[in-house]
């Protein structure tokens, strides 16, 4: 829409507390090419008040006019961020991370909330289990995470404000490993024991920080191994505890049925993932078919779902790791992370 927006209210809505006590974005302010909508532009300046850019107090405003139809006049640089007081004017263009990447930043934290919430209050209400309600949560959050990336800008700063998600769920699980968070440390921890907010949940959001920024959506090694680790395995241990059956004989606790649903789970939102960021062009196949895909990603699944059975360190670092260089060697590719800023 043309114009600008002004926005006054609904910060809780994207559950954060810290925000400009004044925000607004002046009516006027902005040309036709940078209008706007009104739950973009609150979902950015919620972005950039969390991360800290905008001290509390400011008015986001834009400091010059644009009139419909006319070029606005060249946007000032970073340095025209500074601390002015209330009701002062900060440059909209001058804010450090691009709306868009702001924005879809601020819904991933909210659906990963969101999904969090939900499994938990079922829990609560002891209409699930507690330990099937901890390996959903395990087995979707990386996935509904990546689901989000084709969303963000082209820019080189577009990952790092990506890895802003799993930056903030690691401060929640730091607190809640001092009791600060209760009803998250209820939701992955098994014993209630405060320490394990620090252990396997960590662990997987260190994986999912560090496979975004290394590898991001340039390349499938980073969403097949988060897909191995989340979907592959948390539904080893759903199907294992819900089918049961006869074990693998060097394991009294790892069964067929487990590492059948490893396979299958690995597999089927490994391939879906990837041709979902294929749909979006944000990954070349490199003219390999369905068919194709298919079979070396379940060559993949299966070699990290034996990893799985072997008691050797934590399933949220071997797994991924695993799943990182057997997809590498099954599509030619190559390993090191792809960090050129594009």
């Amino acid at each position: 829409p043309a114009g600008g927006w002004c926005i006054g209210a609904g910060w809780e809505a994207a559950g954060l507390s810290h925000v400009p006590q004044n925000p607004s974005f002046s009516r006027e302010g902005l040309g036709r090419d940078e209008g706007v909508p009104v739950v973009a532009a609150a979902l950015v300046c919620a972005a950039q008040s969390t991360a800290g850019f905008v001290p509390r107090g400011l008015s986001l405003r834009r400091s010059h006019r644009g009139a419909l139809g006319t070029p606005s006049p060249p946007r000032e640089g970073l340095s025209s961020v500074s601390r002015v007081p209330r009701g002062g004017v900060v440059p909209l263009s001058a804010l450090p991370v691009a709306p868009q990447d702001a924005g879809v930043a601020v819904f991933g934290l909210a659906a990963a909330t969101a999904w969090l919430k939900v499994w938990t209050t079922l829990a609560g209400k002891d209409l699930i289990d507690p330990k099937l309600s901890r390996k959903v949560v395990h087995s979707g959050s990386a996935p509904l995470f990546i689901l989000t990336w084709p969303f963000f800008t082209s820019g080189a700063e577009a990952r790092f404000v990506a890895a802003g998600v799993p930056l903030l769920m690691l401060s929640r699980l730091l607190l809640a490993s001092f009791g600060k968070q209760p009803e998250l440390l209820k939701a992955v921890s098994r014993s209630g024991d405060a320490k394990e907010a620090v252990g396997g949940p960590f662990l997987y959001v260190v994986m999912l920080l560090v496979f975004t920024t290394a590898y991001w959506r340039s390349s499938i090694i980073g969403v097949v191994a988060l897909a191995q680790m989340a979907a592959g395995d948390g539904l080893a241990d759903i199907v294992g505890r819900k089918v049961g059956g006869a074990r693998w004989p060097f394991s009294d606790r790892k069964t067929y049925a487990g590492s059948l649903g490893f396979v299958l789970g690995g597999f089927t939102v490994s391939l879906g993932l990837v041709y979902w960021l294929a749909t979006f062009s944000c990954v070349d196949l490199g003219g390999l078919g369905l068919a194709d895909v298919a079979v070396r990603l379940a060559a993949v699944s299966v070699a990290s779902a034996l990893v799985e059975l072997v008691p050797l360190g934590d399933d949220n670092v071997t797994v991924p790791l695993t799943a990182a260089v057997f997809t590498a060697l099954a599509f030619g590719l190559p390993l090191s992370p792809v960090v050129a800023l594009s």
